[in-house]
């Protein structure tokens, strides 16, 4: 009597592993929806209903100032330019 309670058929392994399967699948994908909701849903929301300008901005250039050199760059990240020994800054 012992034997046939411990022995399982094929479909109850089907269904065990099956069941099993699921609610790992459900967990993970609970974890994931979570995780992309501040990131990804909430953002996307957001911008579908936001209430923006049917007329397009104009911007217009006035002036560019070009100058060369270390000296010229009147803030720190332009005048330590990692990828020129001499930073060519547009003010």
């Amino acid at each position: 009597m012992a034997d046939e309670k411990e022995k399982q058929t094929f479909v109850q392994k089907l269904l065990f592993y099956t069941t099993a399967f699921f609610i790992l699948l459900s967990t993970f994908s609970l974890f994931a929806f979570l995780f992309l909701v501040p990131f990804v849903i909430d953002p996307a929301l957001t911008t579908i209903f936001m209430q923006f300008e049917t007329r397009p901005a104009e911007c217009v250039t006035i002036d560019v100032e070009s100058r060369r050199g270390e000296q010229s760059a009147p803030y720190l990240i332009c005048s330590l330019s990692l990828s020129l020994l001499v930073a060519c800054c547009v003010l």
